[in-house]
């Protein structure tokens, strides 16, 4: 079954900045959520650092590697990224997922 994301989430804001992901985001005082994906390549997000994050894969993979841990994640499975841990992710084509970011302003939504 494909995971498809309705109208009213892909007319959300995409980040000001430059995401190898299609991305949709909505953000408040205390975190931003952020749906996204990958649909015609693999997507690699380098070696990176935040605030804590916890995704959820709702269609395809999603590898990531938490400091020397390595997990593949597939639908319905969920990560969690403590703050300020070094983390590699690869997303495969097709992958559709959910992440929830601790820091409101990770991304801030680009202004059309």
């Amino acid at each position: 079954m494909e995971t498809d994301f309705p109208d009213f989430i892909r007319a959300l804001p995409g980040p000001d900045a430059d995401v190898a992901l299609d991305a949709y985001l909505s953000s408040g005082d205390r975190g931003l959520v952020m749906f996204y994906e990958a649909p015609d390549e693999d997507v690699f997000v380098p070696e990176h650092v935040h605030g804590d994050q916890w995704g959820i894969v709702l269609q395809g993979t999603v590898r990531i590697q938490i400091g020397v841990e390595m997990h593949e994640c597939h639908r319905g499975d969920t990560y969690f990224v403590p703050g300020g841990a070094p983390h590699v992710t690869w997303v495969e084509a097709g992958t559709r997922g959910l992440d929830i970011f601790e820091e409101h302003d990770r991304y801030l939504p680009r202004k059309d």
